[in-house]
């Protein structure tokens, strides 16, 4: 799909690459950085990218294109993919990414 490509130039899969593309240059991905109610926030932490580019993704996919099912289980295992790559200190598992980092996030409750 091609908004897991455009994704994937920002945050490569091999995450010893580093990417010449700043994340917080794409759309209106800067929205999905924070939760405080600073529009002007960004991506600073991998934390960050990865979950700006989760509720990004669902607003790309799921909202925009007639909320599919399907999509949200392609958004759910590249959330799952990239939080695999490394270790993150406090989080176990993806429902505890969700919890933390997602759930309460103002974008997705809109979502």
């Amino acid at each position: 799909c091609e908004n897991f490509d455009t994704l994937r130039n920002y945050l490569p899969d091999d995450s010893s690459n580093s990417t010449a593309s700043d994340i917080n240059n794409l759309e209106n991905i800067k929205y999905y950085c924070s939760n405080e109610d600073s529009e002007e926030a960004e991506c600073e932490t991998e934390f960050d990218k990865i979950k700006a580019g989760c509720l990004w993704l669902f607003e790309q996919l799921f909202v925009k294109n007639g909320k599919n099912i399907n999509t949200v289980q392609y958004i759910i295992i590249w959330l799952s993919y990239k939080l695999n790559q490394k270790t993150y200190e406090g989080i176990k598992d993806l429902n505890e990414f969700y919890t933390k980092y997602i759930e309460k996030n103002r974008h997705y409750t809109w979502l």
